[in-house]
C-alpha cells in the first residue's frame, strides 16, 4: 500500500517516521495526484489537501523557519524542477 493511500490517522504517524527522502517523495506524489485533478477538472480532494497541508506541517517540524525550501531544493536536485 502506498503512503498516499493511508487512512488520515496512519498517515501522519507514518510520516514522523520517515527519512527526508521519503517525506519529500510523498510530497512529490501528492502534489501529482493535485495535479492530475486539476487537469481533468475536478475539485481537489479534501483527504489529498489534507495530506498535502500534514505533509507541510511535518517538513516545517523538520526545518524550523524553512518553510518548503528543503523539498523545492530536492526537486531541483533531482532534476524535477529549475
Amino acid at each position: 500500500m502506498s503512503i498516499t493511500t493511508l487512512p488520515p490517522g496512519e498517515f501522519a504517524s507514518s510520516l514522523a517516521a520517515m527519512t527526508d527522502d521519503e517525506v519529500f517523495e510523498t510530497m512529490r506524489s501528492l502534489e501529482e495526484l493535485s495535479m492530475e485533478r486539476s487537469i481533468s477538472g475536478k475539485d481537489l480532494d479534501p483527504e489529498i489537501s489534507h495530506k498535502l497541508a500534514v505533509t507541510e506541517d511535518e517538513i516545517a517540524r523538520r526545518y524550523p523557519g524553512q518553510l518548503l525550501q528543503p523539498f523545492l531544493d530536492w526537486k531541483r536536485r533531482r532534476g524535477m524542477m529549475q
